[in-house]
């Protein structure tokens, strides 16, 4: 995403708005079917109705995928029968590795953060599928994924959000490195970096971006002004409501809800401004494969895209997460980057990383 949210031009939101349309209309490449008589084409959608059903594993809240994405999914394919079925992302990741090494795959689709779902994928659970959607929406190349086992959904950008009552602006930090400041001792809030949760994610990025002994100093830094580590953001969040820090490593959305509830906070993109990737994936040997192709090019269509946006997720494409969820937040001199683009290992040896962590941070 480096430069396509802060590069907007009119052509590409203008095919962004086509596409919108097109969604409605069926973009669906036909698909041959070759009979004893004469071919007969058929979509997509033809075959992904002779399944009819679809499961989906999420992670995204309850009321958000009940209430607004199968709804919008269901306004342009009323006759699917859509299940949806939300839990932890640890919990996700363990059900979906069992499920396919039982050979009792139930999900068809799977919503989840990149960082997290990264065992399954090694594991072989996931389908790699080129999804036409991605070319016909124009999605950045360095936002894709090359061997086509994740396709797009929504984002989420990692940034620090300090109390205004606790720190004035002229003194709050700046940059991830500023954490190591000692003054901070004691008023800095994040989840414990092992769950490979959003510090560890931050952390990890910054592994990529300096030399092992710097890498090392500053987190040892961080580590020596005695963070109030939790074993999630959202627990994170709670301190700092109550004041118990007054610094915290978090997400745009945790910022905006707070801010939205009247909370005296105020936002900080440090340079580099990162954010995780929560794709769709299509299970291996899914029950209804037709059905979660469709749905994963509808999810990555304009409609989808703007489902996700009307949840208070930013979605991946840059032109509509500008010009939605992130407008009026997000700088127009700030580049977005991938977590750990730069440092596939965190992704590919997690818990060597979530080792490392602890010998850190305890």
């Amino acid at each position: 995403m480096n430069k396509g949210i802060t590069k907007l031009n009119a052509v590409l939101i203008a095919l962004v708005i086509i596409l919108a349309a097109v969604a409605g209309y069926g973009w669906l490449r036909p698909v041959t079917e070759v009979t004893e008589e004469v071919p007969v084409e058929v979509t997509l959608e033809d075959l992904a109705k002779e399944e009819g059903t679809i499961t989906i594993y999420h992670a995204i809240d309850d009321p958000d995928m009940a209430n607004i994405i199968i709804p919008a999914f269901k306004k342009l394919y009323p006759w699917a029968n859509v299940e949806a079925i939300g839990m932890s992302l640890g919990t996700l990741t363990t059900r979906v590795i069992s499920e396919y090494k039982a050979g009792q795959v139930s999900a068809d689709v799977i919503i989840a953060a990149l960082n997290a779902f990264m065992p399954a994928i090694k594991e072989g659970a996931v389908e790699s599928w080129v999804n036409p959607m991605e070319g016909l929406m124009n999605y950045p190349e360095e936002n894709l994924d090359p061997n086509n086992n994740w396709h797009p959904a929504y984002i989420v950008p990692l940034v620090l959000v300090y109390r205004t009552d606790l720190v004035s602006p002229d003194e709050a930090p700046t940059s991830y490195q500023d954490l190591a400041d000692p003054k901070w001792k004691g008023q800095i809030g994040f989840s414990r970096p092992e769950t490979l949760g959003d510090a560890g994610v931050v952390f990890a990025h910054l592994y990529g971006e300096m030399s092992e002994d710097e890498w090392t100093s500053l987190m040892e830094a961080i580590a020596a002004n005695e963070p109030v580590m939790t074993s999630s953001t959202s627990d994170v969040v709670q301190k700092l409501i109550t004041g118990e820090v007054s610094i915290i490593i978090a997400t745009v959305f945790d910022y905006t809800s707070l801010r939205d509830e009247g909370l005296p906070v105020e936002i900080v993109w440090p340079e580099p401004s990162i954010f995780v990737n929560s794709p769709c994936y299509l299970a291996k040997n899914a029950p209804h494969p037709n059905m979660a192709k469709l749905f994963i090019q509808w999810l990555s269509s304009a409609a989808g895209q703007y489902a996700l946006a009307e949840t208070g997720r930013p979605p991946m494409h840059p032109a509509i997460a500008a010009t939605t969820v992130l407008a009026g937040v997000l700088p127009p001199d700030v580049s977005l980057v991938l977590a750990c683009a730069n440092n596939m290992d965190f992704y590919e040896n997690p818990e060597q990383w979530a080792d490392r962590f602890r010998e850190i941070f305890g």
